[in-house]
């Protein structure tokens, strides 16, 4: 008795739908099948579990659908129906197409088997086969290949047929029409076309040439068919890992990046049996098992043994073809024969094994650490959103500390100042009413540094003069003067950068000084010793520059002034820098510190994505 196959049945019409799905379960019990006439909706049932797809007649868009089905189930057998394969309205035993979706699942090699296949494939199964074709339709002459198994028997027999008695009629009318271009044209044409082999679906190319002339009375081209079903295949795997890459990277654990990984190695890359390891401590534990895999499919080991371990010291990718005893492979089970070894960048690594030698190759290989790359990107953006998070609830925590335990008592002691100035007029006042001012900035640029953290609001188109020239007038310049020359417009969190942009001229400003008197903003120069102030576009137009007129920054402590805590001027907080470069980090761009025109300090801000 067979086993339940369910199929789905794309057809050319709703009628067509109907017939087929009910003809197709009185000819074999066994057959589950779910029709639809429309192609959109076929590729979006096929999330569900099918054993084989049909594509039925009369359908236009043949080959596209084709191309989307394998796309979407890369695995999945795929039976291309003729017009006379459904009898309508009989319930015949003998309808070719049932026996076709029977030995076209029951043939469907296992995984392993498959994969012997697979690499056949890949190397070109077939080699190229040429005819003379009139400009009826009609073979004239078997060129090459004549011992071809395209020729579907006896190649004599073939000259004085027409192509659409050797080929499905989707095919055959798409070459003739080629034929046609070729002789009115005179150039070459090319077709690309699947045929149903019985070991499965293959993808060939026509080039279709203008004949030289042979004395008859009728026009001929040369058709050269060559196998591209590895190149193919390959382009279909390739863009089937890219678009499963999203979906791995918007896992929201590390645990589902895993499983996703394992699911795409089963259905993508039909490694049967394949398993994802992540370090935790000294040890190497299975996150994720394929559902192919066996019960002791993968099991914990030490940071050091076998080959998943040798992967993840070294991280490096290895191939073993056959495992002996006497290796250091250190199997899960005994019946591995061979396997493949990836490492997940620091985080673990990804094994795919074969009960038979030979299992895998280089390409293998190839395409396993794209996936795995995919993977790595994921934990990595993970497991920073989880230490940022930690992080975050340790500033909000520090945040509130600052915001009601210190602020109270200091509100108490300003207070407290202000009825003393009231009684008495002491020495002490003054120096004492500045610490408190230094304490109440201090507490202010720690709530900023806290609660704004390394995150960002939403990013919208912003004009940047417009935000430094916002900046420049919300601080205190001493009249410093500033010349403005960009007119770009950037994407960032308008209120981020102006506290970026707020800090940096506020950092000018301590650290070079100035005069009281109060300066034009478009200024570009400074004199009687202002200092200038200049906001531009750097040369190669990915970002901005912040350049000062002051006393610049040693290259030694280009990077310890972004420190928190770090100041070199009496009073200053030491925080304002520190801002800067989590805002900075926060949106994805970079910044460092170069010397200005004038001999301070030229801060670069790179990475920046503009609005066109």
């Amino acid at each position: 008795m067979h086993s339940q196959v369910r199929v789905l049945y794309v057809a050319g019409s709703a009628t067509a739908a109907e017939t087929a799905s009910q003809t197709l379960e009185e000819t074999d019990p066994d057959l589950v099948v779910e029709a639809t006439a429309d192609g959109d909706a076929a590729l979006e049932l096929l999330t569900n579990r099918f054993d084989c797809v049909v594509l039925g007649p009369p359908r236009a868009n043949a080959t596209e659908l084709l191309d989307s089905v394998r796309e979407r189930a890369p695995a999945l057998p795929v039976v291309l129906a003729a017009d006379g394969d459904i009898p309508a309205g009989t319930g015949d035993p003998d309808a070719p197409l049932a026996e076709r979706i029977r030995t076209a699942v029951d043939t469907a090699p296992a995984r392993t088997a498959s994969r012997r296949n697979r690499a056949q494939r890949r190397s070109g199964a077939f080699a190229d086969i040429a005819f003379y074709i009139d400009e009826t339709g009609e073979y004239r002459d078997i060129v090459a290949g004549g011992d071809s198994p395209l020729l579907y028997g006896d190649p004599e027999t073939i000259v004085g047929e027409q192509i659409h008695e050797r080929l499905p009629t989707d095919t055959a009318e798409r070459i003739h029409r080629a034929i046609e271009r070729t002789l009115d044209t005179g150039k070459l044409q090319t077709v690309e076309y699947p045929l149903e082999m019985e070991s499965g679906l293959w993808w060939f190319e026509a080039r279709l040439t203008p004949a030289e002339p042979t004395g008859t009375d009728s026009q001929q081209v040369l058709l050269v068919a060559r196998d591209i079903t590895g190149q193919r295949e390959h382009e279909r795997t390739l863009k089937s890992l890219h678009g499963m890459a999203t979906t791995i990277q918007t896992a929201e654990t590390v645990e589902r990046a895993c499983e996703l990984t394992v699911t795409a190695a089963a259905d993508i890359l039909e490694f049967e049996m394949c398993s994802v390891l992540i370090r935790e401590g000294d040890q190497l534990v299975p996150y994720a098992v394929s559902e192919g895999a066996q019960p002791d499919g993968a099991r914990t080991v030490d940071i050091e043994e076998g080959l998943a371990g040798k992967t993840f010291e070294t991280g490096e990718s290895y191939v073993v073809d056959e495992v002996r005893p006497d290796d250091d492979t250190s199997p899960a089970f005994e019946a591995i024969e061979s396997g493949l070894s990836v490492p997940i960048g620091e985080h673990g690594v990804f094994q795919a094994v074969s009960t038979e030698q030979g299992g895998f190759d280089e390409e293998d290989i190839t395409l396993a650490e794209l996936l795995v790359s995919h993977t790595t990107t994921a934990i990595d953006r993970i497991e920073r959103e989880d230490a940022l998070t930690r992080k975050t609830e340790r500033l909000e925590e520090f945040a509130s500390f600052v915001s009601h335990d210190l602020r109270n008592p200091l509100n108490v002691a300003t207070l407290r100042l202000e009825l003393l100035q009231q009684d008495c007029n002491s020495p002490h006042i003054g120096p004492l009413s500045d610490a408190l001012d230094r304490m109440e900035r201090l507490i202010d640029e720690l709530l900023t540094l806290a609660r704004q953290g390394e995150t960002i609001g939403n990013t919208e188109p912003v004009p940047l003069a417009e935000v430094v020239h916002r900046a420049w007038s919300n601080v205190e310049t001493n009249g410093a003067t500033l010349s403005c020359e960009t007119d770009r417009t950037l994407y960032a969190d308008r209120n981020r950068l102006t506290a970026v942009l707020e800090n940096l001229v506020r950092n000018a400003v301590e650290h070079a000084g100035g005069s009281s008197q109060t300066a034009p903003e478009d200024a570009v120069e400074h004199d009687n010793g202002r200092m200038s102030v200049t906001v531009g576009d750097l040369p190669d137009g990915r970002g901005f520059y912040f350049a000062d007129g002051g006393e610049g920054i040693p290259e030694s402590a280009r990077e310890e002034v972004f420190e928190s805590g770090y100041s070199t001027v009496e009073g200053g907080t030491g925080f304002g820098l520190a801002i800067v470069r989590d805002i900075v980090d926060a949106h994805g761009w970079s910044i460092s510190i170069a010397d200005s025109e004038d001999g301070g300090a030229r801060f670069e801000v790179d990475g920046v994505e503009f609005a066109e």
